[in-house]
């Protein structure tokens, strides 16, 4: 039983639990048959991960773990994508500190006087990106509270809602999965091509989980991705976002949306996942803590991302990882996350102006046409490591079709894990910041886009994935970066330096090590 459950075992309530009980792929009669005992319902059927989600009391717990065929016991726990703490750094204005949290969001949560303001340099600007990153026929499925469409977000190439509302049509009554979508695949129509996504032509599928509140269950999001996984064909799914998510509560290899994001990336999906915002002490003291990292954001095959603070320049110089941004390692398997870290702080894009964040936020929207009343959208600046996983969603669709478009690879695809050490060995490592801060470094769209075109991943696996040659350097703001050139993988940090056991010298870590 996860810690949860177990401290529920321990002192029984009346109150009936909802359970996700994995099994161990043997039969599961004597589950069934006490269930039925007990007049359990059960609620959903997980087959992606072996599991089901039932509705039982506290005091049969225990007979349940006990009962041949079950593996393991989890609550279904809610997943939230805002919390009602703000940065602690106060030199800054601070933002609604978005990100997969437990707590609420209240108009408390947010300073909202002074007016809406927005960062002079553009997020695309900040990441060296000019043009459109073409990731055209590469799909991205957004699980978090909907996608609304609106000028900069045109249409969508799928939607399912998993709520209680099984609406038909594609909205967003909370708002925070729309801001998402605009980051990643926003055309700037709302502003006359200010505020644009990473890029414009990706495929976008919304997946809503999460209610005007931002909250949803573990149960839903699973059944979310077992949507995602089945319909990877039909729909072009490549990638998926979540940008939300709860306290660890037990070690990865049971926790269930783990679980399911290993599965979906087996299946070649590749998964990021924001990290948390769980990086100041709660002790109200603003000094940075370790270990905050949040579940599924603990997934071992996941792009974990963290999130910056450029400080509103174009250059690398002086970007820091956010104060908010939450710390590896993982509770319980002490894994090294985040993987990444990206952009996070004051993101601005369109959100819902009738959902939550807009009207709970509607002195801070952004309407650079005027806002009045005939607006449906406008934009909003937030923070979070939200927004960090939504810009490294773009740059890796962006990734994906610069691979495509090169050579034979254009039959071919990046695997999950060689998208993921791309986007790592280009990355830029930040001066003041340690791997379990920062990953491999910051996301550098630019530098991941030009290795993908470098790699063809159809050759022999004997032979190098290199089909040209690639400097390992970026220039932003007319100063040259070097990249990373590692990979963070579990709990090593592979150098490209390594020399192979044949002893022919040094190998690319991204090509040889993981390729697993």
């Amino acid at each position: 039983m996860d810690a949860v459950l177990s401290r529920a075992s321990a002192t029984p309530s009346a109150g009936p639990l909802r359970v996700i009980v994995t099994l161990d792929g043997t039969s599961r009669a004597s589950l069934d048959a006490l269930l039925a005992r007990h007049a359990h319902p059960v609620i959903a059927e997980l087959p992606l991960i072996h599991a089901m989600t039932v509705e039982v009391h506290a005091s049969d717990l225990a007979d349940i773990a006990r009962t041949p065929g079950v593996r393991s016991l989890s609550s279904d726990g809610v997943v939230k994508s805002v919390n009602d703490k703000v940065e602690f750094n106060r030199t800054h204005e601070s933002d609604a500190a978005d990100g997969p949290k437990h707590l609420k969001l209240t108009p408390q949560s947010v300073q909202t006087t002074g007016g809406a303001s927005a960062p002079a340099v553009s997020l695309r600007a900040s990441l060296g990106i000019s043009g459109n990153t073409n990731a055209g026929g590469v799909g991205v499925a957004i699980i978090d509270s909907g996608v609304q469409k609106n000028a900069d977000i045109e249409d969508l190439a799928g939607w399912k809602d998993f709520t209680p509302a099984k609406r038909p049509n594609p909205y967003d009554d909370f708002g925070h999965g729309t801001h998402i979508a605009g980051l990643i695949k926003g055309k700037g129509d709302l502003s006359d091509g200010k505020y644009q996504g990473i890029g414009f032509s990706t495929n976008i599928i919304g997946l809503k989980v999460l209610d005007a509140n931002g909250q949803g269950d573990v149960t839903t999001v699973i059944t979310a991705i077992q949507y995602a996984v089945a319909r990877k064909q039909s729909l072009d799914i490549d990638i998926i976002n979540i940008s939300l998510g709860h306290p660890v509560y037990e070690p990865a290899a049971t926790d269930p949306l783990v679980q399911a994001v290993e599965a979906a990336v087996r299946a070649g999906i590749t998964v990021v996942v924001s990290a948390g915002n769980n990086g100041t002490m709660l002790d109200g003291t603003g000094i940075t803590g370790f270990g905050g990292i949040n579940s599924p954001a603990n997934a071992p095959s996941a792009i974990t991302v963290g999130a910056t603070d450029t400080l509103n320049t174009a250059t690398r110089a002086d970007d820091v990882v956010a104060s908010f941004s939450s710390r590896g390692p993982t509770p319980y398997d002490n894994l090294a996350k985040p993987d990444l870290v990206a952009p996070g702080r004051h993101l601005v894009a369109a959100v819902p102006v009738s959902s939550t964040l807009g009207t709970t936020l509607a002195d801070r929207l952004i309407c650079p046409k005027g806002c009045n009343s005939q607006n449906t959208a406008a934009y909003l600046s937030l923070s979070g490591t939200s927004m960090a996983a939504a810009v490294v969603s773009g740059t890796a669709a962006a990734v994906l079709r610069a691979n495509r478009s090169t050579g034979s690879a254009t039959s071919a695809n990046l695997t999950p894990a060689a998208l993921k050490a791309i986007l790592e060995y280009s990355a830029i490592p930040l001066d003041a910041a340690d791997p379990l801060e920062q990953g491999a470094g910051e996301i550098n769209p630019t530098g991941a886009i030009a290795l993908a075109k470098a790699v063809d991943e159809s050759l022999p696996e004997a032979s190098s994935w290199l089909i040209a040659s690639v400097a390992p350097y970026s220039t932003f703001a007319g100063v040259t970066y070097t990249w990373s050139q590692r990979v963070v993988w579990g709990d090593r940090v592979v150098w490209s330096d390594i020399a192979p056991p044949d002893g022919t010298g040094a190998s690319s870590a991204w090509v040889t090590l993981v390729a697993e």
